[in-house]
């Protein structure tokens, strides 16, 4: 009887020395992760800095900054497209419109098949064509619309010697957003390029 009740007493003993034992650790452990915890919630609220408007609305500061750095990467894009597509060379053609369907979605291909039909490349070998391109400021980028939508005007003048022929354009474009790559840096794809030519003078 007396063997059987000290052998519940060390029982008991074990079972209180292993509850202290996980109590303490508890104890320590608890405070550390409820201050790490605590840390990465500071942390969070400095990196996002919020805006009050003149409406009493509140809004994420960051987002808005990544959006206001955003436009200016599509506005980068359309210029160097809509450069890239009219003004060339015989020289610069190719390089010209490779550059470019890497930024057009599928449209890209209706496009360069209507240079094809024309026979473009042929025309400014052999008629010693060139062509040179005046971008109208400002792009005009609806950050507000989906998908992202624009407008972006110019003049293009075709040049063979002494003789110049200016073309007024207006394109009317989308845009989408995409993986960013070695050929598309900014991650940006042209969906949409609805070109509007008029011609201006001749001299």
């Amino acid at each position: 009887m007396k063997l059987k009740s000290l052998s519940s007493y060390q029982s008991g003993f074990a079972l209180l020395k292993m509850i202290t034992v996980c109590s303490l650790a508890f104890g320590l452990i608890a405070p550390i992760v409820m201050y790490i915890y605590m840390l990465e919630k500071v942390s969070a609220i400095k990196s996002t800095v919020y805006v009050l408007d003149k409406n009493s609305n509140i809004s994420d500061a960051t987002a808005k900054y990544e959006n206001e750095v955003r436009i200016y990467e599509y506005e980068d894009v359309v210029k160097d497209v809509f450069t890239w597509w009219y003004e060339f060379d015989e020289r610069s053609y190719q390089r010209n419109i490779d550059k470019a369907l890497l930024i057009f979605d599928e449209i890209g291909k209706n496009l360069k098949d209507d240079y094809d039909s024309q026979g473009l490349l042929t025309a400014l070998k052999d008629k010693n064509l060139a062509t040179q391109l005046d971008i109208e400021e400002p792009v005009l980028i609806d950050m507000e619309s989906y998908p992202v939508v624009g407008r972006i005007k110019g003049v293009q003048k075709w040049i063979r010697g002494d003789n110049v022929i200016k073309l007024d354009l207006t394109i009317d474009f989308e845009l989408k957003d995409v993986k960013r790559g070695k050929g598309n840096p900014h991650g940006v794809k042209i969906t949409k390029w609805d070109v509007k030519r008029m011609e201006m003078n001749e001299k």
